[in-house]
């Protein structure tokens, strides 16, 4: 099975501020526990930095930590929260 790509709205809800100085945050989650999940959150990942980079935006990413994690599964998003792409 191949790893399953989409873009979903979470909606409104704030992150609990991970980056409180960003204009609007992405978060990469994957559904799946295997390698694949992971691998198509690092791909993701780096596709909105080269294309943050080829535009001149300001630009911010991580990957998350534990905490951060279970902030952002609190606000109701599905799958497990992986990394953080925030835009300055």
């Amino acid at each position: 099975m191949l790893p399953k790509t989409s873009v979903e709205k979470a909606g409104s809800a704030t992150s609990s501020g991970i980056d409180r100085a960003a204009k609007a945050e992405i978060i990469l989650s994957f559904e799946e526990n295997s390698g694949r999940g992971r691998w198509e959150v690092g791909y993701m990942l780096y596709n909105l930095l080269l294309q943050a980079t080829s535009l001149d935006v300001e630009y911010g990413s991580r990957l998350l930590n534990e905490q951060e994690r279970a902030a952002i599964a609190s606000v109701g998003i599905s799958g497990t929260p992986a990394a953080l792409f925030s835009l300055a």
